[in-house]
Parts: C-alpha cells; sequence; structure tokens
C-alpha cells in the first residue's frame, strides 16, 4: 500500500500543478481524433490548503473548445472540483487555448490543445555488417518499434543490401523484426543507406556499411607434384575392399567460404568412377579448417587408378586440384599340381590325388570347378566355394573308371575376378580282357610336341610313317596347342570349330541341350547331337553312361571315320514332377590304336579328348509355378575393362540365388533382388581385343534353380555358361566382350531364373583408341626472349583421357638443337597428366621457330600422330649494377653488416648470372644470391653481406659477374674491420667514506684499471667469441679458464658501515657500437667455490658474495666516442673477506675476468691494504750521483693506528751481492701510520748496471703478519731514461648527481725540475650547482705533500656557474725526489653550510634551556613516601657526582680537513646512575629530545700532482725558466747556455707582448698612475732593496729601475745582461697579468678570440720636465 501510495503521488506530482495552496491539472491534450467528432475531458482542481479558497475561471476563446457556465466555485480545505471540457474539432489542424483561473491570491492557468497525430519509429542508426565474403551473405536483425499511432511503412534499399520486409503495417505501439542482408557481388567496400518512408511523408534514413572480400583458400599440403595442390595416394587396395584418405582446406581469410568439389570428366576414362566424395559442397568458417574425405572403391582388378578433383571457392574463378591414386589388387589364385596322371587303374575301381588351391593376395574371391562328377569318371570333393585371403584349400580328386579306355580331361577351374585355371587329369583303366594304352604326364608334353609339328591329326600308326619320310614332313601343317591361347580363350574355345585359335580334333555341335518343360508322364524326351571327327584316322567315342541318370545317349560307343560325323540321341527320362534337371554329359574321344597298348609306343602315343554336352530340363506341371528364386548378386551393371576393336574382354559376375518350396496351394511371395552396385565395368581394350568379366551365381537355398542367359544379338557380348541349374552351390558366369569399333558399348544383360523370373544386369565396356588432350591443340609455345648462351624451361603437359596406358615418343629432327625435349618417351596411365619439359637454349641472335612431332599409341594399336610448334628468341645479354661501389666503413669482426644493392637487366632476355667473389685474406664478403636469372628489363635486389675476419683498414673485395664464360666487374665493396673498443676513463668514489678519501690513483689500482684497459685493446681470442652474450655458459662446476685476470678490489671499511659505491666510467673508444655484460655466477649456472681459482678462502660458513657485490647495469650497448657509468657496489654486511668471480663478457669482443673483492672489519683489527704485492720503481740513469728519492704507499685500511717496519735483510743481500754498493736502500724503515692514511716509504734506487733488479722486501706490520713485496727497478743508460706516467685520464668523464665543482684538469704534471726551484701551474674551478659554495684546499694529505705543494687562493667562494683561476706550486726542494702526491678540494654547500649552523644554534639554545629548567611529569601527588623507602631510594655518595669526567683521551685519525669523522661520544651523566652507563630510554626519555645536527658532507675533488725533481746539475732543461731564490744557490755557476731563437719564437713573443703593451698604453688611468708615481713617499722598487743599502744606492736603484733596457734583437745571437731581481719582479708582474686576465676570460669578461680594434691618436707632445714613457717601451714593440 506504501508503494501504491508513493507512485500515486509521483503520477499526481507530473500531471499536476500546484499554485498557492491549489492543485489542479497540468494540460489536457487531444491526440487522436477526426473532424466532425466531440470529446471531453475534465480539469480536476483541489485545495490542498488549510483554508477555503473561491475560485472563479474563465471559458477558452476558441469556438471548439467549450464547457459549462463559469460558476464560482467555493473549496473547502482537501476538496476537489471538476471542469468538463468538450472539444468539437472542425478542420484537422492544430487547436491551442487556455482556461483562467482566478483567486484572491492571484491567476493560473490551464493549457489545452488538440495535436494532430505524429509518428514516431524508433531503430538503430546504424548496422556494420563488417566482412562478407564475395557471393555469400551476412543477416542481421533489429527490432523496428512503433511509438506512436499506426502507420504504413516502406524501405527504400540499394544493392548489395536487402531488407526485409520492406514493407508492412506497423500497429499502435507495435513492432516488427526486420532482417537486412549483406551479400557483396565484388570485393569492394560498400556505404550505403537505407531510407524508411512512413507516416504522412515522413522518412528516416539507417546508415549501412560493409566490406565484400574474396575468401582466400588454400588446399591441402606443398606436394611434390607443382601441376596439383594435393596427392592423395590410396596406395594398393584389395578388390572388393575400400580405403579411405583426407585432404585438408583452410581457409585462412577472414570471411566465410563456400566451396565446391567436382570431378574432372574427360574421354572415356570418366567411366571408371572408383573415387568417390560424398559431400560436394562445403561452408568453411573464417580462419578454420575442414578435412574432406575421399573414399576408394576399385571396380576392376589389377589396375592403376587415377582421377582428378577440382576444388572452387564460390565467387572465385581459380581452381585447385588434387589428385588421386590407387591400385586395385586383384586375387591371386594358384593350382598346383596343374596336370595329375592317375595310376592305371582296372574298371570298377578308385584312385585319388589331391590338389591345392591358395589364394596370395589380400582380396577374397569364390572360385568354381568345371567338373560334374555324377556324369564323369573325375570327380572332385568339393567344386564351389570360398577362398579368403591368403587362405590354401586342398581338394581331392577321385578317378573311377566304369569302362577299360584312356581318359584325359582339361578341367577349366574358374575363379572370380581372375583368369580360369586349367587342371589336366590323365588316366588309363584296364580290366582282364583289355588293356589300353597307359597315359602319363609326359605322355601329354608328346602330344603338344606333335600339335606343334602338324603329327596329332594323324592315327598313331601313320604319325612314325611321316615323321620317317622328309617329303611327308614338309606338307604337315603346324597346329596350335591349346595350352599356348589365353585362359579366357581357351575357356570360350573349347566349343568352337576347328577354324578357331588353336587345333580342333573333335567337336560337338551343340555345347548345352535344354530339354524345356517335359512332362512326367511322358517316360522319354530325346534331342540330336552330332560329334565331328576332324583328324585323319578313326575315332572311337565313347559315353560315361549312368544307370541312374535321368540323361542317356545313344549309343554309348561308336567309331568314327576320319573327318566324318556321328549321330547321337540324348535321352531324358524324368523320374520325379516339379523339379529341375541339369546334369553335364561326358564323352571320351581317341583314336582306336589306343584301346591295345600294344598298338602305340611312346613317340606314337595320342591322348584321348573329352567332349561335354550340359543337359537341362524341368517337370513343372502346366499349372505349377515353378520355384521362387530369391537373387542376390553383387553387381547388377558389368563394366568391361577397355579393349582394342576386334579383341575380346571377359568380365565374371556373381549372384547368390536362394529358392523355396511351395505346396500346390500355396501361392509364392514376391521375388526380392539386392544390388551393391549399379554397373558392372569391363576392363579397357583395344580394337578386336577380347576383355572378359566374371558372374557368381549362387544358391542359397534347398532347391536348385535353373539359370539361362539371353543371347546378345549384336553378338558383342558372350556368356559361357548360358544356362545351367544350381543345386546347393554357385556358378561362375564369364563374359566376354569383343567389338572392333572405338566407342563405349552399353547391354542389358536378361537372366531367365526358374524360367519366369528375370533379372537384367548392365554390361558397360569401351573400345579405345589413343587420345590424349594438349594444351591449347594446334597454338605454339612461344618461350620469352632467351640469353645466348643460356636456357629456359617450360612445361607442356599432356593428358591420357583414355583408359589404356599410353606410350608417347618424341621424334627426333637433327636439324635444330636448340630447342630439347625431356624425356623423350613416356608412357602415360589412363586419366593421367604428363608433364615434359622444353628446354630453349638459343645460340645466335636471332628468332626461332620449330615444329617437333610426336605419336601416341597403345602396344597393340596403331601410332596417333601429333605435333607440337614451338617459338622463341636470342638476345645477348648483359647486367649493370646500382650503386657499383658500396663502403661499408667500419664494420666489427666476426658480425655481419648488409647493405642492399640493384641488379638491372636493360635487356628483353633473361640473363643467366653468376657472381664471383674476389678472395681476400682480412675479409669476407657474401652475396644473397650468387647466381641465378634475372628477367628482361627486370631488376632485382642484392644483399650484400660484409664479414671482416680480422683487424683491417681499406679492405677491397671484388665482385665479378660472368655471363656465358665472359666476366666483368660488377661490383667493389669497401670496409674495415675493427674490434670493439672500450676503455674505462673515470673512477670516483659515490658516497662519503673511506673511499671518498682516496685518491683517484689510489681507485684506479684499486680497480686494476691499467690492466683491464690493457685486456680490452688486445684482440680476443678465438675462444672468447665463440659464443654470444645470450649463449655464453658452461657445464655446472667447471672452473673458467682465462688469461685476461684482474682484481676489482673495494679496499676495507668498518662493519655495519654505509656501502662502498665506486662509479667507473666506461667509454667506446671505437669506430663502431660495443655492447656489454657482466655474467655473475648465477648467470653462468656456476657454483662460486668452483670457479674460485682456490677453495682455501671458503669455509663452511661462508655467506654468498653475490649478496654482497652489485653492478648497476649489468648489461648495455654504448655508441662510437659515448660514455657509460657503472656502479660498482659493495655491502659490509658481514665481517670477513668477500670474493666474486665476475665475467665481463663484450660482444664479438673479449672476456675479461674479474675478481671482485671486498673487506669487512671488526672493531680494533688491523689491516693494512695493498692494491698490489709488487711496485716498480723508475728507471735510473747508471751512475747518477744523485738519485731521486722514490715512494712506497703503505695504506692503512683499518680503523686503529697501525705500526709498521720494513725489514732491510733483502737490500743488505742485494748490497753484498752488489760488491758493498748500495743499490737499494731505505730512508725510513719505521713509521707509524693513521687510520685510512698513507705511509709514503721513500726508498733510493742507485742501479750499477742496465738491468732490471727485483728485491722481495718484507714489511712487519705490529699486531698482525708480515708481508713480502717486490720492488722492480730497471737501471738505464741516460739516453733511455724516462719517468713512468700512469695513463690516468686528467679530466673528469661524466659529472655526478649531487656534484658542486669540477676541476679543469684533475691531474698536473711539473715534468722535470731542478732542486732549489719552484714551478706553477694553473687549473680552474668550476661551480656547477645553483647554489653559492666555499671550497678549501688541504695540502696536507701526506707529510710530504705540505712540504712540496701549495695551492693559491687556499680557499674562497664560487657562485653558481662561476669558475675561478687555481695556481698549484712546487715548492723548491733540495734533495732529488720523484712524486705523485694527492691534493684535495673540498667543497661544501653554503646553503646547507647555513642550515647546519642555524640547526647548531638551535640545539645549543635547547642544551642550555633545558639545564636551566625542568617539567614536573608526574600525573597524580602520590602519597609521602615513608623514611624507610626514601632511604632506598637514596643512593650512596660514590654515585652522586657534581661534575663529569672528561671522555678518556684516544688517538682519533683526522679528517682529510682536520675534521673529525665522527661525532665526539655522548655521555649522559645524572644523580642515578654512574659515569658511562647508559640511561633506560623508555624510562627516563625527556619529552623533547633534541637531536644533535650533524655537519653537512662536503664533496671532494682529488688532484693528482706529479712530477720529478731532478738534481739541478744533473739538470738538462733551461734553468733560466724556473725561479731560483738566491739564497739557495749562485745562479752564476748554473747560467743556462744561450741559444739562438728562430723566427717564429721572435714573432709570437713580440706579437703578445706587443699588444699587451699597446692595451696598456691606450689606457688613461695608466697614463695617471705612471704620472703620480712622483708622489709615492715610497718609491715602487725600493722595496726590493735590503735595509742596509744607502740613499745613494736608492737613488741608482731609482735611476736604474726607471728605465728597463729591454733588447730584442732576433738579428743578433747576443743575450743582454739582465738584472736578475728585477727580471723576477717582471715575472711576477706578467704572471699576475696573465692571471687575471685568464681570470677575466673564465668569467667571460673578456673575449680573447675578438678581433683587435686599432684607435687613431693625435700625438701628443710630453709635458716638459717629466719623463718619457714611450722611451723605453718603444724598443718592445
Amino acid at each position: 500500500n506504501e508503494y501504491k501510495s508513493y507512485l500515486r503521488c509521483i503520477r499526481m506530482a507530473t500531471l499536476h500543478e500546484s499554485y498557492k495552496g491549489i492543485l489542479s491539472t497540468k494540460q489536457i491534450t487531444w491526440h487522436k481524433w477526426k473532424p466532425g467528432g466531440e470529446y471531453t475531458k475534465v480539469i480536476k482542481i483541489k485545495n490542498v490548503d488549510t483554508k477555503t479558497k473561491l475560485i472563479k475561471y474563465k471559458t477558452p476563446q476558441n469556438r471548439c473548445f467549450s464547457t459549462k457556465y463559469p460558476e464560482p466555485i467555493t473549496l473547502v480545505s482537501g476538496n476537489t472540483a471538476s471542469i468538463p471540457i468538450t472539444f468539437r474539432p472542425l478542420e484537422k489542424e492544430l487547436y491551442e487555448d487556455e482556461v483562467e483561473f482566478y483567486t484572491k491570491t492571484g491567476r493560473f492557468s490551464v493549457n489545452v490543445q488538440a495535436v494532430l497525430p505524429q509518428y514516431s519509429l524508433e531503430f538503430p542508426q546504424n548496422i556494420n555488417f563488417s566482412s562478407s565474403g564475395v557471393h555469400q551473405s551476412v543477416s542481421k536483425r533489429f527490432t523496428l518499434i512503433n511509438r506512436s499511432i499506426e502507420t504504413y511503412f516502406k524501405w527504400s534499399f540499394d544493392s548489395p543490401f536487402i531488407v526485409e520486409p520492406n514493407m508492412g503495417l506497423l500497429p499502435e505501439k507495435g513492432d516488427c523484426d526486420v532482417i537486412i542482408t549483406f551479400s557483396p557481388h565484388h570485393a569492394l567496400a560498400y556505404d550505403s543507406k537505407a531510407i524508411l518512408s512512413y507516416g504522412n511523408g515522413e522518412y528516416k534514413e539507417v546508415h549501412l556499411s560493409g566490406l565484400g572480400k574474396h575468401p582466400f583458400v588454400i588446399v591441402g599440403d606443398t606436394p611434390e607434384d607443382e601441376e596439383v595442390d594435393e596427392v592423395l595416394d590410396f596406395g594398393n587396395v584389395c578388390i572388393g575392399k575400400s580405403a579411405t584418405r583426407t585432404f585438408p582446406i583452410r581457409n585462412v581469410s577472414g570471411v566465410d567460404a563456400r566451396v565446391f568439389i567436382s570431378r574432372e570428366r574427360n574421354g572415356t576414362a570418366s567411366l571408371d568412377e572408383v573415387f568417390y566424395c560424398k559431400r560436394k559442397e562445403f561452408y568453411i568458417p573464417s580462419n578454420t579448417d575442414i578435412d574432406v574425405k575421399v573414399e576408394f572403391i576399385p571396380s576392376i582388378e589389377d589396375k592403376d587408378y587415377i582421377d582428378y578433383f577440382t576444388v572452387t571457392t564460390e565467387g572465385l574463378p581459380s581452381q585447385s586440384f588434387v589428385k588421386c591414386l590407387g591400385y586395385s589388387v586383384p586375387p591371386e589364385v594358384s593350382l598346383s599340381p596343374t596336370v595329375i596322371s592317375f595310376k592305371y587303374t582296372e574298371v570298377g575301381k578308385q584312385t585319388s590325388h589331391f590338389i591345392n588351391l591358395r589364394n596370395g593376395s589380400e582380396a577374397e574371391t569364390s572360385y568354381q570347378i568345371l567338373l560334374d562328377g555324377s556324369e564323369s569318371v573325375f570327380s572332385v570333393e568339393k567344386p564351389c566355394g570360398y577362398l579368403k585371403p591368403l587362405e590354401e584349400v586342398q581338394l581331392l580328386v577321385t578317378f573311377t573308371p566304369h569302362r577299360p579306355i584312356p581318359h584325359h580331361r582339361r578341367v577349366t577351374i574358374l575363379v572370380h575376378r581372375q583368369e580360369p585355371l586349367f587342371l589336366d587329369l590323365m588316366a588309363s583303366a584296364f580290366s582282364e580282357d583289355l588293356r589300353p594304352a597307359r597315359l602319363s604326364a609326359e605322355s601329354l608334353v608328346w602330344v603338344r610336341e606333335k600339335i606343334h609339328k602338324g603329327l596329332s591329326m594323324y592315327p598313331p600308326e601313320l604319325q612314325q610313317i611321316i615323321a620317317t619320310t622328309p617329303d611327308d614332313t614338309t606338307k604337315l601343317v603346324p597346329g596350335v596347342s591349346v595350352a599356348n591361347i589365353p585362359a579366357p580363350s581357351q575357356y570360350f574355345g573349347l566349343c568352337q570349330l576347328a577354324d578357331e585359335q588353336f587345333t580342333m580334333h573333335v567337336s560337338v555341335d551343340l555345347e548345352s541341350l535344354n530339354f524345356g518343360k517335359c512332362p512326367v508322364y511322358q517316360h522319354v524326351h530325346h534331342k540330336n547331337i552330332t560329334v565331328t571327327n576332324h583328324t585323319k584316322g578313326r575315332v572311337t567315342v565313347v559315353w560315361n553312361d549312368r544307370q541312374d541318370s535321368p540323361f542317356t545317349v545313344l549309343p554309348t560307343e561308336i567309331d568314327i571315320q576320319p573327318l566324318k560325323s556321328a549321330s547321337f540321341r540324348v535321352n531324358f527320362s524324368p523320374q520325379k514332377p516339379n523339379q529341375f534337371y541339369g546334369v553335364s554329359l561326358e564323352c571320351s574321344c581317341f583314336f582306336k590304336e589306343l584301346r591295345d597298348a600294344r598298338l602305340v609306343s611312346d613317340e606314337t602315343i595320342s591322348s584321348p579328348w573329352t567332349l561335354t554336352v550340359y543337359c537341362s530340363a524341368e517337370t513343372f506341371d502346366m499349372d505349377q509355378e515353378p520355384f521362387l528364386p530369391r537373387i542376390y548378386t553383387d553387381t547388377s551393371q558389368v563394366l568391361f575393362p577397355p579393349c582394342l576393336p576386334d579383341q575380346p574382354v571377359y568380365r565374371t559376375l556373381t549372384v547368390y540365388c536362394s529358392a523355396e518350396t511351395f505346396d500346390m496351394d500355396q501361392e509364392p511371395f514376391l521375388p526380392r533382388i539386392y544390388t551393391d552396385t549399379s554397373q558392372v565395368l569391363f576392363p579397357p581394350c583395344l580394337p578386336d581385343q577380347p576383355v572378359y568379366r566374371t558372374f557368381v551365381l549362387q544358391n542359397t537355398g534347398t532347391t536348385p534353380i535353373h539359370y539361362k542367359f539371353e543371347e546378345d544379338p549384336m553378338g558383342l557380348f558372350c556368356v559361357k555358361p548360358m544356362s545351367g541349374v544350381i543345386q546347393d552351390t554357385l556358378a561362375i558366369i564369364m563374359v566376354r566382350f569383343l567389338a572392333n569399333q572405338a566407342k563405349m558399348y552399353r547391354y542389358q544383360l536378361a537372366c531367365i531364373l526358374n524360367t519366369k523370373h528375370k533379372i537384367v544386369f548392365t554390361l558397360l565396356a569401351s573400345v579405345e583408341t589413343p587420345t590424349v588432350i594438349t594444351p591449347n591443340p594446334g597454338s605454339t609455345l612461344h618461350f620469352t626472349p632467351q640469353a645466348v648462351g643460356s636456357f629456359t624451361t617450360q612445361n607442356y603437359c599432356v593428358q591420357n583421357t583414355s583408359r589404356l596406358p599410353l606410350s608417347l615418343e618424341w621424334k627426333t629432327l637433327p636439324t635444330d638443337d636448340s630447342f630439347d625435349i625431356s624425356p623423350m618417351s613416356s608412357v602415360i596411365k589412363p586419366n593421367n597428366k604428363e608433364v615434359f619439359e622444353v628446354t630453349f637454349c638459343p645460340k645466335e641472335d636471332k628468332l626461332y621457330r620449330w615444329t617437333r612431332p610426336f605419336s601416341v599409341h597403345h602396344e597393340a594399336s596403331q601410332r596417333e600422330k601429333l605435333s607440337v610448334t614451338f617459338s622463341g628468341k636470342g638476345n645477348y645479354p648483359t647486367l649493370t649494377c646500382t650503386p657499383d661501389e658500396i663502403d661499408f666503413s667500419i664494420a666489427v669482426v666476426g658480425r655481419e653488416s648488409k647493405k642492399t644493392v640493384s641488379l638491372i637487366n636493360p635487356n628483353s632476355c633473361d640473363a643467366p648470372y653468376s657472381l664471383l667473389i674476389e678472395e681476400t685474406r682480412n675479409c669476407v664478403a657474401i652475396l644473397s644470391k650468387t647466381s641465378g636469372i634475372l628477367a628482361g628489363y627486370g631488376r632485382e635486389e642484392l644483399q650484400v653481406s660484409f664479414i671482416p675476419i680480422e683487424e683491417a683498414t681499406d679492405c677491397v673485395i671484388k665482385i665479378y659477374c660472368q655471363l656465358y664464360h665472359k666476366s666483368s666487374l660488377l661490383l667493389t665493396v669497401r670496409g674495415s674491420g675493427t674490434y670493439p673498443k672500450l676503455s674505462f676513463v673515470d673512477i670516483r668514489s659515490l658516497v662519503p667514506g673511506t673511499l671518498s678519501t682516496a685518491s683517484k690513483k689510489r681507485l684506479w689500482d684499486l680497480f686494476s684499471l691499467d690492466l683491464l684497459n690493457k685486456y680490452l685493446k688486445d684482440i680476443p681470442e678465438p675462444k672468447e667469441l665463440r659464443h654470444l652474450m645470450e649463449t655464453r655458459s658452461n657445464a655446472r662446476n667447471k672452473s673458467v679458464k682465462t688469461k685476461a685476470l684482474a682484481a676489482v678490489d673495494f679496499g676495507s671499511n668498518s662493519l655495519s658501515s654505509q656501502s662502498s659505491k665506486v662509479m667507473v666510467v666506461l667509454q667506446n673508444t671505437g669506430n663502431v657500437s660495443a655492447s656489454f655484460r657482466f655474467l655473475f655466477p648465477e648467470d653462468l649456472n656456476l657454483d662460486i667455490v668452483t670457479w674460485a681459482e682456490s677453495e682455501e678462502s671458503y669455509a663452511e660458513d661462508y655467506v654468498d658474495p653475490s649478496e654482497c657485490f652489485s653492478i648497476e647495469p649489468r648489461e648495455g650497448t654504448i655508441e662510437p666516442g659515448k660514455k657509460q657509468s657503472l656502479i660498482f657496489t659493495y655491502k659490509h654486511h658481514t665481517a670477513g673477506r668477500n670474493e666474486l668471480p665476475i665475467l665481463l663478457k663484450v660482444l664479438q669482443g673479449r672476456e675479461l675476468f674479474l675478481q671482485m673483492r671486498g673487506v669487512t672489519l671488526a672493531n680494533n683489527k688491523v689491516y693494512p691494504q695493498f692494491a698490489h704485492f709488487s711496485h716498480t720503481l723508475n728507471p735510473i740513469r747508471i751512475g747518477s750521483v744523485n738519485p731521486p728519492i722514490q715512494y712506497y704507499e703503505l695504506y692503512n685500511g683499518s680503523e686503529c693506528s697501525m705500526s709498521y717496519e720494513v725489514l732491510t735483510d733483502s737490500l743488505d743481500q742485494l748490497t753484498r751481492d752488489n760488491h758493498n754498493c748500495q743499490i737499494l736502500s731505505c730512508l725510513l724503515p719505521i713509521g707509524r701510520v693513521q687510520p685510512h692514511s698513507v705511509a709514503q716509504i721513500p726508498f733510493v734506487f742507485s742501479p750499477l748496471e742496465a738491468k732490471i733488479y727485483a728485491v722481495d722486501i718484507k714489511i712487519m706490520v705490529l699486531g698482525d703478519k708480515t708481508y713480502t713485496i717486490t720492488l722492480f727497478g730497471e737501471g738505464v743508460r741516460e739516453c733511455s731514461e724516462a719517468r713512468m706516467v700512469t695513463n690516468i685520464p686528467v679530466k673528469q668523464a661524466i659529472l655526478l648527481p649531487n656534484q658542486l665543482a669540477v676541476l679543469s684538469h684533475e691531474a698536473v704534471d711539473f715534468d722535470a725540475i731542478p732542486t732549489f726551484a719552484s714551478a706553477e701551474k694553473i687549473i680552474f674551478l668550476t661551480n656547477t650547482s645553483n647554489e653559492n659554495v666555499t671550497f678549501r684546499w688541504n695540502t696536507a694529505t701526506t707529510a710530504i705533500s705540505n712540504e712540496m705543494v701549495s695551492v693559491a687562493p687556499q680557499t674562497g667562494m664560487l657562485h653558481p656557474k662561476s669558475s675561478t683561476l687555481i695556481q698549484v706550486r712546487v715548492k723548491p726542494t733540495p734533495a732529488p725526489a720523484i712524486m705523485d702526491l694527492d691534493v684535495i678540494c673540498e667543497i661544501t654547500d653554503n646553503s646547507k653550510e647555513e642550515d647546519y649552523h642555524m640547526k647548531v644554534a638551535k640545539y645549543r639554545h635547547h642544551l642550555e634551556e633545558s639545564r636551566v629548567t625542568f617539567t614536573i611529569t608526574e600525573d597524580r601527588q602520590k602519597s609521602p613516601a615513608t623514611p624507610g623507602e626514601l632511604m632506598d631510594s637514596w643512593k650512596s655518595a660514590s654515585t652522586l657526582n657534581k661534575y663529569h669526567t672528561l671522555p678518556p683521551i684516544q688517538a682519533v685519525a683526522p679528517a682529510p680537513l682536520d675534521r673529525p669523522l665522527k661525532s665526539p661520544r655522548e655521555y649522559c651523566c645524572s644523580r642515578t646512575r654512574k659515569h658511562g652507563e647508559v640511561q633506560d630510554r623508555k624510562k627516563k626519555a625527556p619529552i623533547t629530545e633534541e637531536v644533535k645536527p650533524t655537519p653537512p658532507q662536503p664533496f671532494y675533488l682529488h688532484l693528482r700532482v706529479t712530477g720529478q725533481i731532478k738534481d739541478i746539475q744533473e739538470f738538462c732543461g733551461d734553468i733560466s725558466t724556473y725561479t731560483i731564490p738566491y739564497t739557495a744557490i749562485d745562479m752564476a755557476e748554473f747560467v743556462a747556455p744561450i741559444r739562438e731563437v728562430d723566427s717564429s719564437e721572435n714573432n709570437v713573443v713580440t706579437g703578445v707582448l706587443g699588444n699587451i703593451l699597446k692595451s696598456l698604453l691606450e689606457d688613461v688611468d695608466i697614463h695617471d698612475a705612471i704620472r703620480n708615481l712622483e708622489k709615492e713617499p715610497i718609491p715602487y722598487f725600493l722595496q726590493l732593496q735590503p735595509d742596509s743599502v744607502d740613499t745613494s744606492t736608492q737613488e741608482e736603484a731609482t735611476e736604474e729601475t726607471s728605465e728597463i733596457p729591454v733588447k730584442v734583437d732576433p738579428t743578433k745571437d747576443a743575450h743582454p745582461e739582465v738584472n736578475r731581481k728585477i727580471a723576477s719582479v717582471i715575472a711576477d708582474i706578467l704572471d699576475e697579468t696573465l692571471g687575471n686576465i685568464l681570470q677575466e676570460s673564465t668569467q667571460k669578461e673578456l673575449v680573447l678570440t675578438a678581433r683587435p680594434r686599432t684607435i687613431a691618436l693625435p700625438p701628443r707632445t710630453p709635458p716638459s720636465g717629466k719623463m718619457s714613457l714611450l722611451t723605453p717601451f718603444s724598443t718592445l714593440t
């Protein structure tokens, strides 16, 4: 109810409007109306106020709207009033008006309107069909919704879109389903509109779009035969069985495809339809595939079948072909033995022999032995039956003689689907009175030889006479034995006359007698037959008569004279009514002499002949129905094989028959005939060549069946036997086909069963002639223009459309050898396509035309002659290459670089080319194609690969093009080979710590960068180039051995200190990009312990070092000239020494083995750190009187001081070995090194010989073991003495992210300096940050650095991006030495320093405040404690200290800039604990605890100062260029010899000094300053004089300094004497002047490269009484 009330309120709110307590209808609208009608609606008003309302209203002005008379309405609170409004329209138009209401508070109105009918239909505005196959349809459905009144609609659209239904009626508020079909006819993009018309001429549009695509279908896999798309080989299939194969059809397109499958039908080959594809149409969705099943059911045995299926896609003209191959395996039934010779048998007795029938194939078949045992002296145990695959049966043959006569019977064994077999039975019977000639197997051989000689027609008594008479022998006509003709012809020819193919001795005129219907009451029925004697001797004919046989022959025995005939009467005596009778009567014919064995010999013996007559009859009454047969045959249509005209063919037929017996009053069932095929196809044959087929009739019932075939009136098809009776077995019927016209024959063979029922077999046969199909008969096969000397091939396809295999032979014509055909002869199987390859090879530049005949024939047919014409043109070819020269620039050795060139054939003929590459020693060129054929006017892209084998420059490879044994230069390839070149160019520490205070040289030595750079410069070994970075792996637990081995040492640091991070800059110094990768042990699948060279350092509790070391990034690629920063990190997590082997692999470059090392020290443990355990001193000249001091640096890597002592035993031994001459001495063998500091141990090396000295020196460290260092020193002659200089770069490679400043040079080399002399160098310090920085130089890094080096200015401030000049000075030193010092510049950020000082002040203020103030932290007041408790909580006096003692004095290592590394230890003192006791922070921590601020960590820059201070007496340079104090040495003794100055040096000095002095002379301020010199109280140069000089001396000095005689005359060799003191002053002035100029240049206040400006001033006359300033300077300019 609440929900309904809620809906009612919502409805009222939408339909009504409230006005000052009155709720009224919002609007009244009429939608459905017609002119002339009357329509009424009500306006409701309701008082929703608490007061009574008086309402008046005014009627509408439009006459079509009317209401009742407007009377005032009084509405009590909550009441409702209704006012009816009537609408009477006159016309169909829009009506609008209003009804006005008035109250005391105001007025309001209600709109009334009548609107015209509006139609509103809803449907989609866009319909996209995506893609669809051509000639296919895609449909989409949508709903057309009517939101208004009933309306008609109609669609207008364009092809290929179809809208259904295209028109209709939509009811009010109704809908309709619309189907739009897209059926593209072309592969196009379709964009159309469908227009919907509805209502009163209104319409809407829907946008239709779709894409028509051709489907792309792939049939099968890639076959070897290019003429077809798929080959299905069914192999050997037994006749009567079937095989199945499938081939795929793939739809690789994005649209569905409809595929049709059909067979090719050409000529008579279409008769052999043995391949069946049940489905002819397939629908394949997009991107799917299907398998098509093809079944092979052979119909003719021993035949190769070839057929083609065509696969066509709807909408595409292209076709795909599927070739089917199969062979039908025939039955292979064999008989053994084929001749049986029974022993000499007495009449009435019985002898037996066995024969074997074996089926040697997988095909099942049936057999029938044509021997009626009931009427013959021979009988077989099982005359008919079935032979399963590979089955062998044994049959018993019995001989039971009735008369003493010889017997020979050639028994035919019919085999279904095979030629007949023959069994020769030889026997003789004797009695007591008569003994005929004895026959054996050898007798049969002699008889056949007589037939061949022509003696078989003569009786035995004449054979010997004729054989001995030569004249009679020549008149004999040779005969043909039955065994020499084909088996089917033997079977059909035994009943023929003597003029047949073989020699006939006796014959019977009828081979079968049909007595027809014979009533039982008539006891004897007879027919006559005639037996003819064709021999030239008297022949005895004896019929085998049986007493119980219904058929008898009279007379049973008779002699027939030569070439005469005798008639016999065959009587039929039925014994039972309503029966079928059928027997085969047998008679034995022989020469009369054979009755007595004494009348013949082995040479004159002749075999008897046996004649058979098949007799049949029936004894059914006229009103009696015969038995009703039920026939099942394996075929109802017999297809004969192909044959030639006038050549017979044979076929067998299998018919399975069944019968029933019915009573006299019982009506039989109607016959039912079943067939499994519709036709029987004969094999192919030629004209006048017979072919055969067989039938099998089987009676599966209990009653006999009589059959009779109707004769072919044309005589083409012959059946044997024509009639017969089947008892309870089967009968094999053989059909022969023989014709002489080449065409297809069809005959309906009728068979009458039981004289009433008829079945029909369709026989199909064809007489074949050689027929082939050639492409475009009568046309010419054209070849494209060909280069002279080259060849091209085309395929010429010939298809055999006949059913016979044909032989095709091309005729050889010696007139033209430009065309060649292969093969020249071939055998084309039926329905197969043979492809011949025709080769065209022109010899000259001309047009060729050639007609080649060929013939097609079968083995026994005539040749059919055909011909084909070939044409082609020969041209001389050429090839060009664009470009003809390519430059690969620089390539990586072993890496392949590729470029593409174009081969162009400017001629019309194809150019067969062969590209030859010139062999070079240091590089190889590989072509993507070295030979081929370029089409006429064609262009081919050739890819050239350049592979350098070794480092080489300017490699040149020439590529030649060989065209028909002519070579010409085609392309020149240039390039250079190099290996990737990487080099470490910079190293520095990233985090504060021990490494940040280490010099760059020390870091360089720790990381062995010199050794690494040496390895990287070397040529990689072949084994290093064997693996790529991705494939670089080794077997597990197999150590990696490489010659390139270097140690990367992180030094030492305390436990739990900050990780050591070192940035190493790797630069590509080569000309090719270089890729690198650091391979950790886990990347190589290696065990760390196994890979290590020594396992002694790996204990059982060792920590995985891979967790301590890391490199970022591990891999990368650096372009030529670019740099890559690498960050090496070592974490000090566990105490001890950690090592990790890492392999640095450069792609196509070196493999370096890096042994990462790091040491983490426990507290108070001494650790001397050695970068290397060998040191090489600088070479020293032999005989040097005062050799320089050389230093060995010993670094203390621990947190405590380290005392050491150099044991000089080995040095003393070296002295003794050299005749007590001290070769090497240590000046300070005992010393102490502060924590993380360096001690420089001085050594003096004085060699006696020009050789290398090696000394093992032991250094004993207090608290640690003794270490052995090997010192190497070389004595050299004077000319070869040189100072060793490392290859450390002097400039920073990459700025660090937090770097505040940078030095212009990080190393200053002073070279050789004489003793007692000083030298200066300048560098620049630049602020790289955005804040002001303060710098401070610390030269006290070692004990001797502060004594030898000074830096000015010592401190200073730099603004952002500004620079300052720094002067580095080497102080005068009395002793020779080789210096290699490190000076540190500490850079501090001023903003951070100020922030630090503010925090320190705040911290001190907090300490002072916490000292004088306290805070009560108790939550509530506790009860007063008892005195006992107070006493317990009181501490003893010993624990109450008013003052705290100072911390113990410890040796603290000074920081590089005298700043402590750690803040002072803080001690917390209170009344409740002892001194040094740690306070419990949880209980006693103050509320606001302030942490003492730490000072900002400065940034360190290291400046390396190197040089050699040589003895001034041995110094070879110009001493005058150095500043030497006069108190140290008398310079008169060491005045350098005056040397000549060349013109170039003179011009440089003159030009520089002249420009400087000109600028000074043009400056007015300088002129004024010089004029005011006299007013100065102290003369300017008087400061340089000693205090003891007198006034006269000062005046002289003033006079001397007023005019400085400086003369430079390039033409004179004399050098003027100059006062040494004044020269020093001038040098200082020039030094300061040049320094100021450089400083202004760095601050961009002076541009040195600007063009000089010349200002012409008027000559000025100097005032009288003044000194002339131009006079002394004129000589300089």
